[in-house]
């Protein structure tokens, strides 16, 4: 579901806390180290992991930190990979 931050998605999982996840599409092409080829992804990209408590975000703003984290991905791709464990 879109944010009112451009880009970023919220997934909606319900439950006690409601968990919110903010994503991201994409957001780049990769280039596989053994043959030099780029590879265009088609993935979604974790930025912040959120709750939601009675119609507000905790953290408070994970939208909009979501959309300055994207910005940072996009100015510095190598600091993307696989996995990575987010505490």
């Amino acid at each position: 579901m879109k944010t009112e931050v451009e880009y970023i998605y919220k997934l909606k999982v319900q439950g006690n806390p409601k968990l919110r996840p903010m994503l991201c599409f994409g957001p780049m092409g990769l280039r596989d180290t053994r043959t030099g080829k780029e590879i265009i992804e088609r993935a979604f990209t974790l930025l912040v992991g959120a709750k939601e408590i009675q119609w507000e975000f905790e953290p408070a703003n994970a939208d909009t930190k979501a959309g300055e984290r994207r910005k940072e991905l996009l100015a510095n791709p190598a600091r993307r990979c696989k996995h990575e464990r987010i505490i």
